[in-house]
């Protein structure tokens, strides 16, 4: 009970910090048009659109995009974009792997992972709120784009305990965790634990992709404390996103065991380095905001 609450108390503060520091990022998208707007236990959800574009927004925060253009249409956009720390990860299995990859991914989005699904390739996402799923389908269409991708309901943590319980292992080649860019994150999918939880569904040379792009949190340091914690080699990745179309700033920390992964050439000149900030190791039973936040600075 004691370390429910705990976890409880992180979230809400950092709630209650958003509140504080929040500035409309929706001005991103200000005078589009208003597709759908809907408000749920789990916040407000918008989907935006204008002539070249049409943009998924939770809260504050933009979760995907899919430009309109049928040469671009199913290219992966914001976060994901082939320079960001998960585009190179995915590059890298892709190379390394002939022939088809599992890929599990915390956070659905847009679905804009799946722009990367090849023939035979299987893509499973996480999604605890069925509204984001809807969207997604009825939206945009990367989903349907892959014909490996298949959206399971619920907390991801949950659903992975129990997949491993049942002796059903994820065999995954890249694990992304991707609920952190919110004003709120779900600190319980980002302590020791949980990461235990995730290199028990990934293969031995597997990578698992934190997305840690937050304007009120600096998150890598979290991550790297819980690689280094668990043996994992750790590479920081920042990406400007200018490179392509629909592409957005995004910071993705890497985690693998494997010893020649960051070594090939699709990860020349991305470690960004590692961030300074001492935090202390996130658990189950403790987790600290007080030295990874981030106050905004602009107007």
């Amino acid at each position: 009970v004691l370390r429910c609450a705990r976890l409880f108390l992180s979230g809400f503060v950092l709630m209650l910090l958003s509140d504080f520091f929040a500035t409309d990022r929706l001005c991103l998208v200000s005078g589009h048009t208003a597709a759908y707007s809907s408000r749920n236990f789990y916040g407000v959800t918008k989907v935006i659109e204008d002539a070249e574009m049409i943009t998924l927004v939770h809260g504050h925060t933009v979760h995907g995009l899919q430009l309109k253009d049928a040469s671009m249409r199913y290219l992966p956009t914001t976060y994901y974009v082939p320079s960001s720390g998960v585009g190179r990860a995915m590059l890298h299995m892709q190379d390394v792997r002939k022939g088809s990859l599992r890929v599990g991914v915390l956070g659905l989005g847009t679905g804009s992972l799946a722009a990367y699904c090849r023939a035979g390739d299987e893509f499973v996402f996480y999604e605890i709120d069925p509204r984001v799923t809807r969207l997604a389908t009825s939206y945009f269409s990367y989903l349907e784009s892959c014909d490996g991708a298949q959206v399971r309901h619920g907390d991801g943590r949950i659903l992975l305990t129990n997949e491993l319980r049942a002796d059903e292992s994820g065999d995954y080649d890249v694990i992304v965790a991707d609920a952190f860019a919110d004003d709120s994150v779900p600190a319980h999918l980002m302590t020791v634990e949980a990461l235990d939880l995730y290199a028990s569904h990934l293969k031995a040379d597997g990578i698992i992709a934190f997305n840690v792009s937050n304007r009120y949190l600096t998150l890598s340091p979290v991550v790297l404390k819980l690689a280094a914690a668990r043996g994992f080699n750790a590479m920081v990745v920042y990406s400007s996103g200018d490179d392509t179309a629909g592409g957005s700033t995004s910071e993705w920390v890497l985690l693998t065991r494997s010893m020649d992964a960051f070594r090939q050439s699709v990860f020349s000149n991305a470690n960004s380095g590692h961030a300074k900030p001492e935090v202390p190791l996130w658990t189950d039973d403790y987790t600290s905001i007080l030295e990874i936040i981030r106050l905004p600075t602009g107007p």
